[in-house]
């Protein structure tokens, strides 16, 4: 049950909505080349991963990125909704929703992807 539980629960929060669906997220924001802004919200993910895993095996505090990383995902996906059904369509709403979905796949990467290591 332990094992399984977590595998249940990934799909809830939102991250693979972010991962799997990015480039579309980014041709619905309409700012720029949406292939590239994917490429750069990838490579975010993976320097956030290497940061992660050079800290929290050299310093601990894994529970200070759990929280975190916690707070990040869920304030950047409230704000998201809130700017795009406040003023859907507009280039000022795709920019924000652009650097949106980059701090939520910097605080998903920081936090939830190395949890398994030890403080």
């Amino acid at each position: 049950m332990v094992c399984n539980v977590p595998l249940l629960f990934h799909k809830t929060h939102g991250g693979l909505t972010f991962i799997a669906y990015g480039t579309y997220f980014f041709e619905m924001a309409g700012v720029g080349n949406a292939f590239r802004n994917s490429c750069i919200m990838t490579a975010v993910g993976v320097c956030a991963i290497i940061i992660n895993s050079a800290v929290v095996t050299k310093i601990g505090r894994r529970r200070v990125f759990l929280t975190t990383g916690l707070i990040l995902c869920g304030l950047s996906q409230v704000v998201i909704a809130a700017i795009y059904t406040a003023q859907p369509g507009t280039e000022s709403t795709g920019k924000a929703v652009v650097g949106l979905s980059v701090i939520f796949i910097l605080a998903y990467n920081v936090s939830f992807v190395n949890t398994s290591l030890e403080d």
